[in-house]
């Protein structure tokens, strides 16, 4: 500062130099949350992308005679009860489990389950921007609420069903 600034800035009542601190604090606060809106925006489209591409793989899996196991209900049903697992603090194990260990029998079933899950929103319990609200892919879903190792115990499972998707 300039001697003619730390003047000007000394000169000033208490009252102003609260309101001058207030307003440049809220335009960092401005700037942060845009940069997270961006780099949220970004992740969201990739996570759309994913979606397709599960979509399209599958059609192809189907041209090729590999089939779903089950209708599309039981692949709603599947989303939904995910989607309930992941939210709040807390991630149900049996839900997961029962899912990737005893229902998932082929490269189709977990195309079908990425596809309908598309993208949701649940309360990931993080408390950040939205209040904890998280949206993205089963992929996402399943970095953010479970661990390294029991991702790696799903693609274990996977593996031995020969199925080469990963989470």
């Amino acid at each position: 500062m300039t001697t003619s600034t730390k003047g000007i800035w000394k000169d000033l009542p208490g009252w102003a130099k609260g309101v001058i601190v207030v307003i440049i604090l809220l335009v960092i606060v401005f700037i942060i949350y845009k940069a997270y809106k961006f780099i949220s925006d970004k992740e969201g489209a990739s996570s759309r992308e994913d979606v397709k591409d599960a979509q399209k793989d599958l059609n192809k899996l189907i041209q090729q005679g590999v089939k779903p196991s089950y209708n599309q209900s039981q692949y709603n049903d599947w989303a939904n009860s995910l989607r309930k697992a992941f939210d709040g603090c807390g991630t149900s194990n049996a839900t997961w489990t029962r899912i990737f260990k005893d229902g998932i029998k082929n490269q189709a079933d977990v195309l079908a389950l990425v596809a309908t899950y598309g993208e949701r929103t649940y309360d990931g319990c993080n408390w950040e921007g939205d209040f904890g609200n998280t949206t993205t892919n089963l992929s996402g879903a399943l970095q953010d609420e479970l661990s390294s190792s029991e991702i790696s115990q799903i693609n274990k499972w996977l593996s031995e069903k020969g199925i080469n998707y990963s989470f």
